[in-house]
């Protein structure tokens, strides 16, 4: 939780893979990190892939659009994907944030398995952006948090509940403020679809946590349900 200029980042992590050293986590969470500091890290993490750790926590930094852009291009390049990334509560712009998304829509297998972006002024087609990543069949996300973003209206809701019906993957999701009456009917309808018996078979079996403050009483059975399959 202390400032460490880009220079003495590259000394520790150089040294770090100078002596082979496995770094398996990196807790980096209020240190003041930027563009610069991601410069170096990225170059060290792409140089030495022994010390890019499995589980990276980036929070509440001073990221921007070009270390975003940066991380996400070595991350895309690593195998396997990232256990856990945390960038909550950076502001890394639109544009920023459109660029990091979309680089795992090209690569949906090197998607974190648990990936935070909490607060990190993420709105409008952004969540579009993201509805294409979790809807391909490929994407490696277990765990998705977007709370303190902007608040999802109606379409965009749809939009990231209609791209669980193609996802085998993601068990847990936090989306941000409160859901309305019709997005909480249409998540019901994913998970248990009693059209007919093939559309309850074929209903979406792996979300098991849904956060949200008022998920309704209808809902929870069927997530309890999803646990035990």
């Amino acid at each position: 939780n202390s400032f460490i200029g880009p220079n003495g980042w590259r000394l520790i992590l150089s040294a770090l893979a100078r002596q082979r050293y496995t770094l398996q986590r990196l807790n980096a969470s209020l240190c003041r990190l930027n563009d610069a500091h991601m410069g170096i890290l990225t170059e060290i993490f792409s140089a030495n892939p022994n010390v890019m750790p499995d589980e990276l926590n980036l929070s509440m930094n001073e990221i921007n659009l070009e270390g975003i852009q940066l991380l996400g291009s070595l991350l895309v390049k690593r195998n396997p994907p990232v256990k856990e990334l945390d960038l909550s509560a950076n502001d890394a712009k639109l544009d920023g944030w459109r660029v990091f998304i979309n680089s795992f829509v090209s690569n949906p297998t090197k998607t974190p398995l648990d990936l935070h972006l909490r607060d990190c002024g993420i709105r409008g087609e952004l969540y579009r952006d993201l509805a294409r990543l979790v809807q391909l069949p490929t994407c490696s996300l277990e765990k998705l948090f977007l709370k303190g973003n902007a608040r999802l209206n109606s379409g965009r809701m749809n939009q990231i509940v209609d791209s669980l019906k193609f996802n085998a993957t993601l068990g847990e999701m936090s989306l941000p403020g409160v859901v309305t009456v019709g997005g909480w009917n249409r998540l019901l309808s994913l998970i248990c679809d009693e059209t007919d018996i093939c559309t309850t078979y074929s209903s979406n079996h792996s979300l098991l946590h849904f956060h949200s403050p008022t998920v309704p009483r209808e809902i929870i059975p069927y997530l309890e349900m999803n646990k035990i399959q």
